[in-house]
This record gives C-alpha cells, sequence and structure tokens, in this order.
C-alpha cells in the first residue's frame, strides 16, 4: 500500500519452512526488528513492511494443492488470491476469500482487530473491524479466517507447529482473532 511505504534494511525471500525458521530464530536471538509480507496490501503502518529492520517477504511460499477428498486446500502464505481461485477452479471448487484478487493470502487469512475508524480515515467516532478476509461468501460462510483449518507457524524460537482445532488451540484461535503477531 502507499500508505505505508517503508524502507527494509534488508529484504529476506524465504524459500521453504526451513529458510523461516532459521531467519525467524536468528533475528528473535538479536532483537532485531522484522515485518512479514504476504501480499503487501495492508494499509497499517508496519503490518507488511518495516523502516531500518528486515522485511520477510513471503512470495516465494506460493504452493497450492487441492485434496478433493477432504475438500480442503493447502495454500502457501505467499500466494494470491487471484492464483488461488484459478487453480481451484480446475477442480470447479472456490474457497472463501479475498475479495481484491491482488491481496495475499497470509494476511488476509488471519484474525480480526478493532481500530478506531480515525485511525484509517481521519474522523473519531466509531470502530472498525479490520482483516480477517471479507469474502463475496461471507454472508453463508463467515470471513476467509473462520474457514482455516490449520495453520503452520513458525514461533519466535525457531520451532514449527501446526495450529489446529485438536493441536495448539490456543494458538488457532489467537491467529483467528489477534490479528498477527504470534509466529510466522
Amino acid at each position: 500500500s502507499q500508505t505505508t511505504w517503508e524502507s527494509p534494511t534488508c529484504i529476506f525471500q524465504p524459500e521453504g519452512v526451513k529458510d523461516v525458521q532459521v531467519i525467524v530464530s536468528r533475528l528473535v536471538s538479536k532483537n532485531i526488528s522484522f515485518a512479514i509480507r504476504s501480499g503487501g496490501h495492508s494499509v497499517i503502518p508496519g503490518a507488511s513492511n518495516i523502516n531500518q529492520g528486515v522485511l520477510i517477504d513471503m512470495s516465494r511460499l506460493s504452493g497450492i494443492q487441492y485434496d478433493a477428498a477432504n475438500n480442503v486446500a493447502l495454500i502457501g502464505a505467499g500466494q494470491r488470491w487471484e492464483n488461488v481461485y484459478n487453480h481451484l477452479d480446475n477442480y470447479n471448487v472456490t474457497i472463501v476469500g479475498g475479495r481484491v484478487l491482488d491481496v495475499g493470502v497470509g494476511g488476509l487469512t488471519l484474525g480480526s482487530m478493532l481500530l478506531p475508524y480515525g485511525f484509517l480515515f481521519h474522523s473519531v467516532c466509531t470502530l472498525t473491524l479490520v482483516s480477517g478476509g471479507l469474502s463475496y461468501l461471507s454472508d453463508l460462510y463467515g470471513l476467509a479466517c473462520d474457514n482455516v483449518a490449520s495453520f503452520e507457524v513458525v514461533l519466535a524460537n525457531g520451532s514449527v507447529v501446526n495450529a489446529n482445532e485438536e493441536s495448539h488451540s490456543d494458538l488457532f484461535w489467537a491467529l483467528k482473532v489477534g490479528f498477527n503477531n504470534f509466529g510466522v
């Protein structure tokens, strides 16, 4: 977003989960500030860019797989919704996803938070809901974050967990309602 143009010291583009584990654990151990970018569409300063820190650009983590037997899609955090819809169209299925095709999957599927309305639109009176994944199908199926079956997450210590309703359920809930500061 043009409202969040910032100048990171460097940009790191991981090719896989192992790369994310290494960079996150090293940055945390050295107390170096970093930000994560899935698609870079957010208007919230610091949400997908950083000044004088490391930007982890997830664009190379862009795999898409569809498991027809379980009706589940495995989608990389760096993927964009246009590619997801086009891929799933081959199977005659769709997904509760972004309404803007160039938005990144990783950021949109994370949960919501309330911000003062003036924070975004320069007037103060009310609160607004940000993120969580508003979709054209939200009236029927909820937000995109409501339809996530699990998150593969790299924690600050570099370990990887699969957060879902049965395993790491607190983290799963936090990712669905607490925005994006719980892991990569």
